[in-house]
């Protein structure tokens, strides 16, 4: 039975006197109606991440084994860029931290190759 059997289905069980399981039916159908929209939404960003973090690899592959360490430096500040979006400089300030404050650590952005 498709969801617009179902569909008619509960409301003619519904018209019919049958209430409660019209009802069920046709609370069921709206309730996997919404869960299909929630997994359609979650997959999309799943497949938005798995972009990100291919996109990340893909740089690494490209450029990580160039010689000099300025220019891995700066192949990991690439990859951090990509991998953190909107939130780069609150991860860099974060790796910075450290028991002496919050400029424990520096981040070299390297030279590009």
């Amino acid at each position: 039975m498709n969801a617009q059997q179902t569909w008619k289905r509960g409301w003619y069980l519904w018209q019919s006197g049958d209430l409660e399981r019209g009802a069920t039916i046709m609370h069921d159908q709206r309730r996997a109606a919404a869960l299909e929209r929630i997994v359609a939404r979650q997959a999309r960003k799943i497949d938005a991440l798995k972009k990100t973090i291919n996109d990340a690899i893909d740089l690494g592959f490209a450029y990580g084994d160039t010689d000099g360490s300025h220019h891995r430096k700066w192949t990991i500040d690439q990859m951090v860029r990509i991998l953190s979006g909107d939130d780069y400089a609150k991860n860099v300030a974060q790796a910075c931290d450290g028991s002496d404050g919050p400029n424990t650590y520096s981040w070299d952005v390297g030279i590009a190759p």
